[in-house]
């Protein structure tokens, strides 16, 4: 099995990141914000003028279940997210 075989592979779930990487390249953004909440407003607004990524990673969230996904979301972009564990002082991420 060749290289461009794999890639066929790591993208079977994924349609849109395939079509993202063969049409246009892939632009990827990662921030490490250290507390996510209070940073999201300006966040948004940072996306809402460079727009264009296929993938933003954040990592260093700092958040825990009480914070739903609704309160961190931003228009055009699907969140997958892992929470930092109880009684940990860093850590999360959101993709």
């Amino acid at each position: 099995m060749d290289t461009e075989d794999n890639c066929t592979e790591c993208f079977h779930d994924f349609p849109e990141l395939k079509k993202l990487v063969d049409h246009r390249g892939l632009k990827f953004l990662h921030l490490n914000v250290c507390s996510l909440l209070p940073k999201v407003e300006e966040i948004r607004l940072l996306f809402g003028h460079y727009k264009g990524f296929g993938l933003i990673s954040v990592t260093e969230t700092h958040l825990s279940f009480n914070v739903s996904d609704r309160e961190i979301s931003i228009n055009g972009y699907t969140l997958y997210r892992r929470d930092r564990q109880s009684h940990s002082k860093g850590g999360g991420v959101v993709v």
